[in-house]
């Protein structure tokens, strides 16, 4: 609105309604950039939250994955005491069930170790396959936290869309490290049901509690990356999904 003295010379007339409109387009802007940055604000918020509670639950993983490490080399050195004693398939069998909760992949990068080992035992329980090649070594220069946090989001929703596929041949997940000149590459691929909806380059999640976010788990994927000089990229090749993340080789 304008408070004018009822001027009849149209150059004021013009001038006060030009006034008016640039104010209202101003006020327009300020308030899309207001909402804009509080909406990222709130994001950061989530993100670093989400960081914290990652820092916890690798702790947490580290010391269980110790324990059960720890248990499953005592339970292998006392079933040997029951060598003739029991029949050899229930040997097998219980050699088989500690082999199975006893960390067996071996990277080179002992937090990879972690992820790997986790994330293995979440998809015996779900019948997926998964699997991995490369040399962790190479992911030494990303700070533990940051790493564990990355790689385990990243896994933690390549295994939430294989649970949801019926076809038990496609229950896999393959796992990928390469160095390719001053660059490392990280490559998850799945099996996906339904297509893949983009927005920024980021996929939009199904999650009602993330609507309008689009998933804060690939946006913190996205941002680790950023900081160690990479970026994340997202494809679908008819029900294979790829995310790739590469970083920086210092």
């Amino acid at each position: 609105s304008r408070l004018t003295r009822g001027y009849t010379d149209s150059v004021v007339v013009l001038s006060t309604s030009f006034y008016a409109i640039t104010c209202c387009i101003a006020a327009l802007i300020i308030q899309f950039y207001l909402t804009k940055a509080f909406e990222l604000r709130q994001e950061k918020k989530v993100i670093q939250n989400l960081w914290d509670e990652d820092k916890k639950q690798y702790e947490i993983s580290k010391e269980n994955m110790e324990i059960v490490n720890i248990k499953a080399h005592d339970l292998k050195h006392k079933l040997k005491a029951f060598d003739g004693r029991l029949p050899e398939e229930e040997i097998s069998s219980m050699r088989k069930a500690i082999d199975d909760y006893d960390s067996h992949l071996k990277t080179g990068n002992d937090t990879l170790d972690v992820i790997l080992n986790e994330k293995y035992i979440l998809c015996r329980k779900d019948n997926i396959t998964f699997t991995y090649l490369g040399d962790g070594s190479q992911l030494d220069d990303i700070e533990v936290i940051d790493l564990y946090s990355m790689l385990g989001n990243a896994l933690d929703n390549a295994i939430e869309a294989v649970r949801k596929v019926n076809d038990p041949n496609k229950k896999t997940i393959s796992m990928n490290v390469e160095k390719r000149g001053d660059m490392v590459f990280v490559s998850i691929r799945n099996y996906l049901i339904g297509s893949l909806s983009l927005i920024d380059g980021l996929p939009q999640t199904s999650k009602k509690e993330e609507k309008g976010f689009h998933g804060y788990g690939v946006k913190s994927i996205k941002q680790i990356a950023m900081k160690y000089g990479g970026d994340i990229t997202i494809s679908q090749n008819d029900d294979i999904f790829t995310l790739t993340i590469y970083v920086s080789r210092s």
